[in-house]
């Protein structure tokens, strides 16, 4: 299993934001070709707190997505198996639990 010890310390992301914070945010809108791995190895501390203070609506997006799914196809929430292959930190996995999903 890959783990990696960032060096990028907790920052806070509530408003009004710090500059520092401001810095850290703008990290995720470039990165380069074939740097993937290192990019989100910089972004990672701060990723969650950062798409929450952003407004990332992916997350109850794709939950209102498969309760629509799991209603057409009569499957229970508690029963559906779903596979999250979003491959991020966990806030769509959480979202789908939140909704009542619990085979993720």
């Amino acid at each position: 299993m890959y783990t990696y010890k960032s060096e990028t310390p907790n920052l806070e992301f509530t408003y009004p934001l710090q500059s520092e914070s401001i810095r850290e945010m703008e990290k995720h809108t470039k990165y380069d070709a074939g740097q993937e791995k290192t990019h989100f190895n910089t972004i990672s501390t701060n990723y969650d707190d950062i798409m929450k203070a952003v407004g990332y609506p992916d997350p109850e997006l794709i939950a209102q997505c498969a309760k629509k799914i799991a209603g057409v196809e009569m499957i229970a929430r508690s029963e559906a198996e779903v596979a999250d292959f979003g491959c991020g930190t966990g806030l769509v996995g959480q979202s789908l639990n939140n909704h009542g999903f619990k085979k993720i």
